[in-house]
């Protein structure tokens, strides 16, 4: 398969060029953008600023990065990579300690104000121990 360039009416796609296959794909098919309005060249511009902590600044320097004015569409991006991350971490769950260490997480207490970021503090001590 190759990728064709863009041109004026089509977003770059996915071609065959074998002449029992000639299957010709949009470039996001198969992907969580695939179904999306937004152009290609801004859904990698994205991806590649969220990739990179960008998003931790405000939506509206986001949406000058990417050269767009609808703030529902940096939204569902966002959306988007945020529920990629989620199912990814779920499926793969990070082991704290290691072989015959046990890490237990008590009396923790994960919030925030509303409005102000905090920074959250956790201390972990190997189980049995007095740190």
């Amino acid at each position: 398969m190759t990728l064709s360039g863009e041109s004026s009416d089509h977003p770059p796609r996915w071609g065959c060029h074998k002449a029992e296959c000639r299957t010709d794909l949009p470039m996001l098919s198969g992907t969580i953008f695939e179904g999306s309005n937004m152009d290609t060249r801004k859904v990698i511009i994205f991806i590649y600023l969220w990739s990179n902590n960008y998003e931790k600044s405000n939506v509206k320097s986001l949406l000058q990065r990417i050269g767009t004015r609808r703030e529902v569409c940096a939204v569902a991006c966002r959306r988007r990579l945020l529920g990629v991350a989620a199912e990814s971490s779920l499926s793969h769950p990070c082991v704290i300690g290691g072989p015959g260490h046990v890490v237990e997480l008590d009396e923790a207490l994960f919030s925030k104000r509303q409005g102000a970021p905090v920074p959250v503090r956790v201390h972990m001590a190997p189980q049995g121990t007095s740190q």
